[in-house]
């Protein structure tokens, strides 16, 4: 019976398309990476990590709106499925298609919006660029901001719980972009790579779900009023400013550290900063895959209030994140060296080791704090939008300290001592609190 189950899990299309889904990203991070070495010189490393930083800040313009829409759209399938009379079934449909129809209108603008906010912002800052990197950065910018539909598309994917589809559209994402950076570097177009990456990416992605957006258009068309769409977005407004105050900050903090380097320090430091964070960020990433599989499952769990099954499996799925990411951690520290003497020389483009190990004793703790804050949002409330307004002064103040000292190992170590003795303690503070008051009207 046990050996019937494991082989059932295992034929799962939700769990075989996110194996193969995160088989296939740790695969492309050390190719995409061996060839960025390989072609491109420390310099033009340094440029590369904080083109791509700074573009990541394109989803300023929708403001974790996607995460809003994954639960809406998740709490709407929810009563699809709870409730078969005639009329609710047809109001609750006509919800969802009015929602999601609404939400494509809605990222076009943000998409349009954006590009023009985010590329005034970065040009005014780096004034000091020659106009070839300035043309260069405006068309990365504007082919990753068709990247929000790609977005929108993904948390749609993920609230109806067709976490295959989601999987499918990241690795098509995913492979075109490797496939292609690898080949325009080979043709040594160097950092116009990222261009041409960019753009083959995000068509590939469009044209192979074009039948499936046809199809929808087809099927749940007829359901749409544009004006309970647009109630329906203006009853989130709340909820999405305090979203929205999160996900600006969440940007800012986790993305600014490579722009900040090569502005105020040099190119080749950015490079080593962004390089080291790419791996120990793919490392965490991996380590969500059975969460990830699973966490529509909790959704679907929260909104039939079945709070103790909430309970019980994300007690599971923190003790295997954490196992996880300390076996990665320890694997990609023991590789280091073997890949340094075996392969190709990688440690003078990366940060040193001791540096390398604060990075990650901090990305261990916010992973932590992410597990904690996507079982709260779950519940559709937001009450860390304070905490992270901290983060952005603490931060701030950080790359203060690391300019004056000229150390960024000083930043990196202080960062850890406020996430251990205010931000960690905080966090855990604010969500107890919020899930306490809400086990308590339940």
């Amino acid at each position: 019976m046990k050996y019937t189950k494991l082989f059932n899990f295992l034929l799962d299309k939700n769990f075989s398309s996110t194996i193969l889904n995160n088989v296939a990203k740790l695969i492309r991070g050390p190719i995409a990476a061996f060839f960025i070495i390989l072609y491109l010189n420390p310099v033009e490393q340094g440029y590369w990590y904080a083109f791509q930083s700074l573009l990541v800040f394109i989803a300023i313009g929708e403001l974790g709106f996607s995460k809003i829409v994954t639960l809406k759209v998740s709490e709407y399938v929810t009563k699809l499925k709870g409730n078969k009379r005639t009329s609710i079934f047809k109001n609750n449909i006509k919800n969802l298609s009015s929602f999601i129809f609404i939400n494509y209108i809605l990222y076009f603008v943000i998409a349009l919006l954006s590009f023009f906010i985010i590329y005034i912002l970065v040009i005014s800052f780096y004034n000091e660029w020659p106009q070839s990197l300035k043309e260069t950065f405006f068309i990365c910018l504007l082919f990753s901001s068709l990247s929000l539909f790609n977005t929108l598309q993904g948390a749609i994917f993920y609230g109806l719980n067709l976490v295959y589809w989601k999987n499918i559209q990241e690795f098509i994402f995913g492979i075109t972009f490797t496939a292609s950076l690898v080949l325009f570097l080979y043709l040594d177009y160097k950092i116009y790579s990222l261009v041409f990456s960019i753009l083959l990416a995000n068509l590939s992605c469009q044209l192979f779900f074009i039948k499936y957006y046809i199809k929808w258009i087809n099927k749940m068309f007829k359901y749409v009023d544009f004006n309970l769409g647009v109630n329906l977005i203006k009853d989130l407004k709340f909820l999405q400013i305090k979203y929205g105050m999160v996900t600006l900050m969440s940007l800012y903090i986790t993305n600014s550290i490579v722009p900040f380097a090569i502005k105020y320090f040099n190119p080749v430091l950015a490079g080593q900063i962004g390089f080291s964070y790419f791996i120990i960020s793919s490392l965490t990433i991996l380590s969500y895959t059975f969460f990830y599989i699973k966490y529509p499952n909790i959704l679907e769990l929260i909104n039939n209030n079945k709070l103790d099954e909430v309970y019980k499996k994300s007690k599971k799925y923190f003790i295997e994140i954490n196992i996880s990411l300390i076996v990665l951690f320890v694997l990609f520290f023991l590789l280091i060296d073997f890949v340094s003497l075996n392969i190709i020389e990688i440690k003078s483009r990366m940060l040193p080791i001791n540096e390398l190990l604060l990075i990650c004793i901090t990305q261990f703790i916010l992973t932590n704090l992410g597990f904690f804050a996507a079982i709260v949002r779950g519940f559709q409330v937001e009450p860390y939008w304070k905490l992270s307004l901290f983060q952005i002064f603490s931060t701030t103040g950080l790359y203060f300290v690391a300019f004056s000292t000229n150390s960024i190992y000083n930043l990196f170590l202080i960062d850890i001592f406020l996430h251990l003795l205010i931000l960690f303690p905080f966090s855990l503070y604010l969500g107890k609190k919020q899930l306490t008051q809400i086990y308590a009207n339940r």
